[in-house]
């Protein structure tokens, strides 16, 4: 999409002459040779050229083909590499000669050059002024499309929807993009909320599309729709349309088959909702009972498990894992309900204890079971590589069966997105473009209104420079504009720019909003730079935080390998090695990060977190002094908003007050 109208530039530089009037007006001559001297020069100074077509221009703007005159000079500008000249051409070319049979292709090139600076709203603005003046114009469908995606990213769902509408009643017979277009307007009234103008919409696409072959898009709609509806019944009878639509499929299609498998684990879930309205109505009324009522519930819980198998056999490895994760939290949830269990009334000191080992002994397999779920999970996620973050859950899951993880309190991060900018170094930008570094240097301050304006420089005069493109990113995001943060992340992957940087960045950006999908960008960012500090840290933290202690050990030690004085690692390192029972290690890693910066808040209050857990009096000693140092080095909120500082002092304080009052 940024990139597209360059090739189009080579059409243009066939450049439109004067030739000779049949009957010339007095100054007609003159003006025509005028035009050829310029002309003469593109070749070896394109943008002498053009200063020469403007400055004709500029001379005579109300003679005949000065228009002509002034849309070469865009070209030729953009020949010469001089994309602010061509840009400031183009603006006088459509203000001056609106009606000019040059004006609607320089409206669509000022389009393209705005979403090259990253200045999206006004490029969609451009690109709508040229639907408006000609829906016909050879530009026209491309530039709606453009405006429509670029509104959609800027979150702008009510333009975006109108653009669809248009869309769909100036280019009907565009059939493939015009049912993406309108299952793309349900899908924005679906994410605003709009429920009862979703349903309508996606009704609206199957009854246009219903004779169309079966498409991914036509299962996805009947999903969404079952999703939507306010009765079981009617949910039920769109998934089980999607899942016929599925079965007339003349080759495999991944996402048909990640469609058909969500219908079917919603037609599950309504089985599941089922089983947990039973209750184990056998509590206060003896062992018997129990069991009786135990396996009736088993009975029902087999059933709903037989219906997430089914889901497995669309091979869509996200909702398989979803299937088994409920399947193991089902069971670990009549576990549950079993030890809640009130004792019935009545019964003698031994019965009481019959009673508890009737439960243990029937929560024990059941337990046993959910575990294997869990692990068969974590397996099936294991075999994708990277590792399938949809399998996140199931990691926490079979830590919690096995051990119960502890919470964690200590402070450590994965990288934020100013640390990702201000450390990776593939999007440090040379010297040679001061735009950029300035960019750079504004997001990593805050100054965000700064970094835009720099960034937008930098980008008119070449839209692959990857820091520029990053400070965006991080300041669009910051901002609460997510789509355009990811619009600018699929622009750098699109165009090669920096694709490391790129996927870590956007991989801090998403570590709080979408932790899975953090770990899929940084997991990628890993195999391409193994030997990447930022990349090792940031994966090893997000382990730490969902695949438990030893596979956050494993990466943070390759961080502290490729850079030993690294701060963050090591911290990182410290808690995850005291997570894995190793606490002298981690002991030693915060007294090394101490040693680099005595005056590091993270570390004492880190190492007080160890010493308090060690216990006996020296332990509570160093506690102590380490709290205290902690709130010493008077710690703020420069780790990106993560860490309340406050908050985090205000507990501190508590614990010292609770510690110093033991005997």
């Amino acid at each position: 999409m940024f990139t597209r109208w360059r090739a189009s530039l080579v059409l243009f530089l066939v450049v439109v002459g004067l030739g000779h009037p049949v009957s010339a007006q007095p100054g007609e001559q003159a003006v025509a040779e005028a035009f050829q001297r310029c002309q003469a020069q593109r070749r070896a100074d394109p943008a002498a050229a053009a200063r020469c077509l403007e400055a004709l221009q500029r001379s005579d703007p109300g003679a005949k083909h000065s228009d002509v005159a002034l849309y070469n000079a865009v070209v030729l500008f953009e020949a010469g590499a001089a994309p602010l000249e061509a840009r400031h051409a183009a603006e006088r070319l459509v203000t001056t000669y609106p009606r000019s049979a040059h004006a609607l292709d320089t409206l669509y090139l000022l389009g393209a050059m705005e979403e090259q600076a990253a200045r999206f709203s006004e490029a969609a603005a451009y690109y709508a002024r040229l639907v408006a003046r000609d829906p016909k114009h050879k530009r026209a469908e491309e530039a709606l499309m453009s405006a429509l995606i670029i509104q959609r990213a800027l979150g702008h769902a009510a333009q975006a929807i109108h653009l669809g509408e248009r869309y769909l009643k100036l280019f009907p017979h565009h059939k493939q993009r015009a049912m993406e277009v309108a299952f793309q307007i349900a899908a924005l009234h679906e994410e605003e909320g709009r429920r009862v103008q979703a349903e309508r919409a996606y009704r609206a696409f199957l009854k246009v599309w219903r004779r169309a072959s079966p498409t991914a898009r036509l299962i996805e709609a009947h999903t969404r729709l079952g999703a939507l509806a306010t009765s079981r019944k009617k949910a039920e009878r769109e998934f089980k349309a999607a899942l016929a639509l599925h079965q007339r499929l003349g080759q495999p299609d991944p996402a048909a088959d990640r469609a058909a498998a969500r219908a079917e684990f919603l037609l599950v879930e309504g089985a599941r909702r089922d089983y947990e309205a039973l209750q184990l109505a056998s509590a206060g009324r003896g062992v018997k009972a129990l069991r009786k009522g135990l396996r009736a519930k088993l009975d029902a819980l087999e059933r709903l498990h037989e219906g997430y198998r089914g889901v497995l056999a669309y091979r869509s490895l996200p909702w398989s894992l979803a299937a088994m994760y409920q399947s193991g939290f089902s069971l670990e949830g009549l576990v549950r309900e079993l030890q809640a269990l009130p004792l019935p009334p009545g019964l003698s000191p031994q019965d009481q204890a019959l009673y508890r080992t009737t439960l243990d002994e029937q929560a024990a397999p059941i337990l046993s079971r959910a575990e294997a779920f869990y692990q068969t999970c974590v397996d099936k996620a294991a075999e994708a590589a990277p590792f399938d973050p949809h399998g996140l859950p199931c990691w926490t899951a079979l830590e919690r069966v096995k051990a119960g993880a502890r919470p964690v309190v200590e402070f450590f991060d994965a990288p934020t997105p100013r640390e990702v900018l201000g450390g990776v170094a593939s999007l440090r930008p040379p010297s040679v473009h001061p735009h950029a570094v300035q960019a750079r240097q504004a997001a990593l301050k805050g100054s965000c209104q700064d970094a835009a304006s720099h960034a937008h420089r930098a980008l008119e005069l070449d839209g692959r420079r990857a820091g520029a493109l990053a400070a965006l990113m991080v300041c669009h995001h910051e901002a609460g504009r997510a789509g355009l943060a990811q619009l600018i992340f699929e622009r750098m992957l699109s165009q090669g720019v920096e694709p490391l940087g790129a996927h870590l960045l956007y991989g801090a950006l998403m570590a709080d909003a979408a932790p899975e999908q953090a770990w899929l960008h940084v997991s990628r960012a890993v195999q391409l730079a193994p030997e990447d500090v930022s990349a090792r840290w940031a994966l090893g933290a997000l382990s730490l935080r969902g695949l438990g202690p030893e596979r956050a050990v494993e990466h943070l030690k390759e961080a502290q390998r490729l850079k030993p004085g690294h701060a963050p690692t090591l911290l990182a390192l410290g808690v995850a090695l005291r997570h894995a029972g190793s606490h002298d290690q981690a002991r030693a890693r915060y007294e090394q990060v101490l040693k680099l910066n005595p005056k590091e808040a993270r570390a004492w209050f880190n190492l007080a977190v160890l010493e308090q857990e060690a216990g006996g009096v020296q332990g509570l000693q160093r506690a102590i002094a380490g709290y205290e140092a902690y709130l010493k080095a008077d710690p703020s909120d420069r780790w990106g908003g993560r860490v309340k500082a406050e908050a985090r002092a205000e507990r501190c304080r508590e614990l010292l007050r609770a510690m110093k009052a033991a005997p």
